[in-house]
């Protein structure tokens, strides 16, 4: 019988990493790593994600330290010296992938597709205007790895609301920016 673990709708906090485990569930050329300190709830985020996976679904779980050795076995050297069968069998079978070279390729040209995606976010919220308050206008700029993309920049007034698209190139636009539009793109280059 499997054992029941926390249910991933039940979790309250880690919202970054909860986000990311969704968003790779749903689409499954993006990997997520997790790493932070003990006892925070990384593996019971990981595992109630599991839980609601289809049957199937791609899902790798190395233990903390793993090395190659570890999971795909080693050499004993004083074994080898003594002409005797020197390969010391894996240390757990169950975590290693069926093909970990086709993974190896697999996380290289995920890799290489992440650097065209939207990776790069960041939005500034202010008061366009001085008589308004709420600061309901904003500017957001998601880039890319090579910071090509796009701000989009929202101005509300007291009747309507305006929404506005630039283009960016490698960190910068053709187009006069706004200030709260540089700085989008400068948070958005800073990570």
């Amino acid at each position: 019988m499997k054992p029941i673990g926390f249910p991933f709708p039940a979790l309250v906090g880690l919202e970054p990493l909860k986000l990311g485990l969704q968003l790779a569930a749903i689409d499954l050329r993006l990997s997520v790593l997790i790493r932070g300190d003990k006892g925070t709830g990384k593996s019971t985020a990981a595992r109630g994600l599991v839980d609601l996976l289809a049957p199937g679904a791609p899902f790798v779980n190395l233990p903390i330290g793993a090395t190659d050795d570890r999971l795909l076995g080693g050499l004993d050297v004083e074994k080898a010296l003594k002409g005797e069968p020197a390969l010391k069998p894996l240390a757990n079978p169950a975590n290693v992938p069926a093909d970990l070279e086709g993974l190896r390729g697999e996380v290289q040209a995920l890799r290489v597709e992440a650097s065209d995606a939207l990776r790069h976010l960041a939005v500034v919220r202010y008061d366009a205007f001085g008589d308004m308050g709420g600061h309901l206008s904003w500017s957001m700029a998601l880039l890319d790895d090579g910071g090509n993309g796009v701000v989009l920049t929202s101005i509300h007034g007291r009747s309507e609301a305006r929404t506005y698209a630039k283009n960016i190139a490698t960190w910068s636009c053709d187009q006069a920016m706004s200030p709260e539009e540089e700085e989008a793109v400068k948070f958005a280059r800073a990570g």
